[in-house]
Parts: structure tokens; sequence; C-alpha cells
């Protein structure tokens, strides 16, 4: 057990700003996990620091100040780098990969901002971010924050009819799943014209719409249904929860969003809000604040992919996911790179921002930063670290297939 306390000071004036709140969640549970655990005791401090305003844009710093064991000034360069820890000695101790802060400075640059450590070997360490956000036109109307439930036989969704517009097959199972085991009754489409199609023919209490979908995107079937005089509530998915993914959500005539990966329980909280509300044109919410349940591992293979946290997280089904993620993945890589050899940045770049969120939702970190790093080099469309980076997800992909064999291996042999 530790000795430690946690404690927030909150240094920002009372207003509406538009941000990404999945980014910056991820972000501060990187830095907050890690000041956990190097520190065997005193105080944590997570700081919040409004440095200025310029136009429409509030600058704000995120700190996070712990009394632990301190980095050598030396290796301070090299912490943001993938699969850098202090030392040898602590990776053993504290276990970890080391990728953490590395998803964490391409998750800050994606927001356009920096992030940086201040650090005394035996005296603690300061690691901060700064990103702008932009001041909201109006101030949103939000409901108060329900808390989550996770009991296993909540079944809150007992006889909602839901469309799930969805092309990912990752997204589609784990979407499925959850909203089956609350009582839900899903069907499928795979893209935006197809779940326009659906709702012709079909009533629903409700449709999960994801934005970035081929043929027809969410953000075009959702005004086509507003046009048409449907007003059942739309929740769009979205991989990111930028100003402007909010505001094109509002002007499709979407209802709320959700961002991928989302936590255990929150998809089914979110719904069942709506469900039971029964309202029709409500205003955009912020997204729901869920919180990750952690679970002990029950010991998987434990090679460069984290299998035991899927078991965790997704129970029997964990397998079968992760089978048709690897499926999918082979077949997405080969357009990837037939993209690439095109220079079709924008396409790539869209192709890569999908896999950022299946990546997350199967805990495959490493797939994960990947592609945060393709993404980011396809925006400025650089093609070398587009290669590079393209070339690291096909290796990361041969290694997961032959860590999956194995670990089927080692489950027949328990049969």
């Amino acid at each position: 057990l530790k000795n430690l306390s946690l404690s927030l000071q909150y240094r920002v004036p009372a207003e509406y700003v538009m941000s990404d709140p999945v980014r910056i969640r991820q972000v501060l549970i990187n830095l907050i996990g890690n000041a956990i655990k190097f520190s065997d005791q005193g105080e944590i401090l997570i700081r919040v620091d409004n440095l200025g305003r310029q136009g429409r844009l509030r600058r704000v710093r995120f700190e996070v100040i712990d009394q632990g064991i301190g980095i050598e000034a030396e290796r301070m360069r090299e912490l943001f780098l993938p699969f850098v820890q202090i030392d040898g000695a602590n990776t053993r101790k504290f276990g970890g990969t080391g990728l953490g802060l590395s998803i964490s400075k391409k998750l800050v640059k994606l927001m356009g901002g920096e992030i940086g450590v201040e650090s005394e070997v035996g005296k603690g360490s300061r690691f901060w971010f700064e990103i702008p956000l932009e001041l909201a036109e109006d101030k949103l109307e939000v409901t108060a924050p329900l808390k989550m439930v996770t009991l296993d036989n909540w079944k809150p969704l007992a006889n909602c009819r839901i469309l799930l517009a969805e092309d990912h097959p990752i997204n589609q199972m784990v979407a499925v799943s959850e909203l089956e085991d609350g009582g839900a009754q899903v069907d499928l489409a795979a893209d935006g014209e197809a779940a326009c199609k659906a709702c012709l023919e079909k009533e629903y209490d409700l449709i999960l719409m994801d934005c970035q979908m081929p043929v027809m995107d969410g953000y075009e079937a959702a005004k086509q249904l507003r046009s048409k005089g449907f007003t059942l509530p739309i929740l769009a998915m979205t991989a990111s929860a930028m100003a402007g993914d909010r505001e094109r959500c509002l002007q499709a005539g979407m209802t709320d969003y959700i961002s991928k990966p989302f936590e255990k329980n929150e998809l089914k909280e979110m719904v069942s809000r709506y469900f039971k509300q029964g309202k029709k044109d409500l205003p955009l919410l912020s997204n729901s604040n869920g919180t990750r349940n952690k679970s002990e591992s029950s010991g998987l293979i434990s090679g460069k992919f984290d299998f035991a946290a899927i078991e965790s997280r997704y129970g029997k089904n964990w397998c079968k996911l992760l089978t048709a993620y690897a499926l999918d993945l082979k077949q997405r890589l080969a357009t990837m790179q037939t993209l690439l050899d095109k220079k079709e940045f924008v396409l790539l770049m869209k192709e890569a921002h999908t896999l950022v969120g299946a990546s997350g939702l199967l805990f495959l970190r490493q797939l994960q930063e990947s592609f945060v790093e393709l993404e980011l080099s396809c925006k400025v469309q650089d093609l070398a670290k587009a290669e590079k980076n393209l070339a690291l997800a096909n290796s990361l992909y041969t290694e997961l297939n032959q860590q999956l064999e194995a670990t089927a291996d080692l489950l027949q042999g328990k049969d």
C-alpha cells in the first residue's frame, strides 16, 4: 500500500470552451498513472492554470506534480520517445511498456499543444502540457452527469430498437455486445446510405451513427434523415471530439455524441438515458465521463500485446474480437499501402484515424501508437514518415498474429 494523497487546484475562468475531452482525459490518465507508479508517499497535485486569452482561444496549462523518485536530467529528453522508461531497473520494478508518454505527446500535438517535464532525482517530477481551447459561441445546456452503473444484470434497454451504423467490424462487435447485454435489439448498417434505407423500412427508437463511413458518412446520413422528418435521437460515435467535429454534429442534426474507444457500460448508459427520456430534439451534450474498470490480469500470455487486459474487459468473447480485428487489419493494411503508393494522404489519414479507435478498444497500445503517428504524418503529408509508420504497423500486425496463434495453442492445451 502507498501513503499518497491526491489534490486538485483549478485556476481558470468559469466559461464554456470546446475541446477534445477524450484526448485530454487520456493524457491526464497517463501522467497521473505515472505519478502514482513512481511515488510511494507524499502528495500528487493536479493543477489547471489559465495562461491567457488570444481572440477566441484560451490557452490552458495542466500539471501533474509528484514527490516521487525523480528523473535524471540526461534522461528527460528521451522520456517522450516510444518504449523509454527511466532505467532498466525501474522497468523491472514498476512494469509498463514505456508507451504512455509517447502517446501523450502525440495526442497533445494533435490538439495543437505542447508537453514537457521538470524533475529532480529524489524530489519528484512536474509533467505539464499546454493546449489552446476555443471559446464556445453559446452556452451549452448540459444535464447533470449520471453515475456509472456496473451491475452485470443491468437491463435498461429491454425492448429498445437500435440501428447501429458502423463500418468497422470490431466497433460493431463491441457495441452490439454491450447493447445486447443491456437488453436492446440491434440492427446493423455498414454505411450512411444503408442506415437511411433501414429507417424507411423499419421503426427504431434510436440510431447510433459513426461519423466516418464509406459511401455516405454519418453527417450526411443524419442530414438526410432530419430532412425527411425523422425526429428520433441520433447519437454520433466519433474517434475524436474537437470543436469542428461538435459543430458538424450539431449542423447535421445529431442529438449527442460518444467518443471511441468508449468505456465499459458508457455506451449502454448514454443510450439508456435517451431511451428512457424519449426526448427528440435535445441539444448536443458533453461526452459522458466514464471510469475505466481495472481488473487483475488473468495470467494469459504476457507478450508485446496485453491479451489479459482484453480478456478482462470482454470476457469469453475476447479471442473472437481479437481474431476479427486481425483479419480486418490485414485487409486495411493492404488498402493503406495502396493509398500510400498513390499519395492519397486524406484517405489514408481517415483509415489511420479509424484504427486508432479500434486498436484502443482492444488495448493494443503499440498499434494505436503507430496509427496515431501515421495520422500525424498524413496530416502534414510527410511521405517518409508515413512509410515508416505504416511499415511499423505491418510489423506489429505480424507479431500480433504470431502471439494470437501461440495463445490459441495454449488455450487448446488447457482444454
